[in-house]
């Protein structure tokens, strides 16, 4: 029987500048986790918060409503690469608004999930999988988001406490893997590569089979979406990690908020 899987995250408001035109999305972690669970056969919930500007007609699940304005991001885009602005922040994620489940899935963009909510969510989950970047977010004077060393964060001891934390290459070198691996096991996603796993044991790669990359945004979360359900179908880390590479590359093969079918399933011989 498969194990129930909790999402904390909140979505964002999403302003795209590219190639001088401004068009608007939605964005954020529990859209994209959502669009791999919401035909998974496995029961799950999302835990996240919003202002009454979000437009709710355009997810199905249901954020909790608050009165500070929802998160929003300014997207850049430039020739090689992008520059990230945070103008709002909603509200955090809070300790009393955990609720017990097996497998949690922590995928913050900007803090919301507070240490002190990261502590309980550990004690109400049987395993606990986190993605670094809510925890290295900081923003300038001008709302530019840049990152610091995990080591530097109010995250810095709770994070040991986990399972897995996933990190991209990205991230890499601002995460001390050879601490953390002797306390939990680290996932470094690799884009078309795959991932490798680094544990106190060793490492090893799981490689995956490329696909023509549309959009990368939100293929982090679909990995994460992946490796929950492999956990929750009793998988080991390195079997689930396959899963989350193949749904990770559907969602490249979208603009926006990938279309993840039954069939998806199928071929993924879940």
């Amino acid at each position: 029987m498969s194990k129930s899987i909790s999402v904390f995250a909140n979505p964002t408001i999403d302003i795209i500048i590219k190639e001088g035109k401004k068009s608007n999305k939605i964005g954020g972690p529990p859209s994209y986790t959502e669009s791999v669970l919401k035909n998974s056969g496995i029961n799950y919930s999302i835990v996240s918060k919003v202002g009454k500007d979000f437009p709710l007609s355009e997810v199905s699940y249901k954020p909790i409503i608050t009165k500070k304005p929802s998160t929003k991001f300014i997207l850049e885009y430039f020739d090689g690469g992008r520059i990230l602005y945070s103008p709002e922040a909603c509200e955090p994620i809070k300790p009393e608004d955990c609720k017990a489940c097996d497998i949690a899935l922590v995928s913050g963009v900007f803090c919301e999930v507070l240490p002190e909510t990261l502590k309980e969510i550990r004690k109400k989950s049987k395993i606990t999988v986190a993605d670094v970047q809510g925890f290295i977010r900081k923003k300038d004077r001008e709302n530019k988001i840049y990152q610091v060393k995990l080591e530097d964060t109010d995250y810095k001891d709770i994070v040991k406490s986990i399972d897995y934390l996933k990190v991209s290459e990205d991230e890499i070198a601002f995460v001390d893997v050879e601490n953390l691996r002797k306390s939990l096991t680290i996932i470094v996603t690799r884009g078309k590569e795959g991932c490798r796993i680094i544990d106190r044991d060793g490492s090893f790669e799981v490689k995956t089979k490329p696909i023509e990359e549309i959009d990368a945004t939100g293929a982090g979360d679909c990995f994460l979406a992946g490796v929950g359900i492999g956990l929750a179908k009793g998988f080991d880390i390195k079997e689930a990690c396959r899963i989350g590479n193949y749904f990770g590359g559907l969602a490249v093969r979208f603009l926006g908020v990938p279309k993840i079918t039954k069939e998806d399933f199928k071929a993924a011989k879940l």
